[in-house]
């Protein structure tokens, strides 16, 4: 095993197990309604012959495919094209996650926003939650009372500012 899958393997210890499955329950929640959204968006944008709205219904659909690749794993491994990504999912970090995720679902709802501030709103906001709870997975654990008491008791964290006065 290599320093990545290691340190992916600590990052996924210090996380806990309920957090974890928020996380795949959101996320396949949030791949299911991107590709609906995104492959009904399709015909919309298809039909209206707008571009922008048909590249930003494409990326939902891409958003919702990857995500659901990513999180039900159990389920997409007869696709065939889908096998590099489930081959390389133990290296994959959980703010890696959280930056794919929240990043492709802002592009997509900023390039449907001018048409309908609203409309794609619902299929973006859940895969933009599960981005969010990878976010705060990858922060990890909170130090217990007694280690943050020991941190504020040592007098060698204070540093003083140039402009502060003694």
């Amino acid at each position: 095993m290599d320093d990545q899958q290691q340190a992916v393997k600590d990052e996924a210890g210090e996380v806990a197990w309920w957090m974890r499955w928020l996380a795949t329950v959101a996320g396949v929640i949030g791949g299911i309604t991107a590709c609906f959204g995104g492959f009904f968006g399709l015909f919309k944008g298809a039909i209206s012959l707008d571009a922008v709205e048909f590249i930003g219904y494409a990326i939902m659909l891409f958003l919702g495919f990857l995500i659901f690749v990513m999180e039900a794993t159990f389920v997409c491994r007869p696709v065939s094209f889908a096998q590099p990504i489930i081959a390389r999912m133990d290296r994959i970090r959980f703010w890696h996650r959280g930056a794919m995720y929240c990043s492709l679902s802002m592009i997509s709802y900023m390039m449907l926003a001018s048409n309908s501030p609203f409309g794609s709103l619902g299929s973006i906001i859940v895969p933009f939650a599960t981005g969010v709870l990878y976010g705060l997975m990858a922060l990890g654990r909170k130090a217990d009372r007694e280690q943050m008491l020991a941190n504020a008791a040592r007098s060698d964290n204070y540093q003083q500012f140039e402009n502060e006065e003694p």
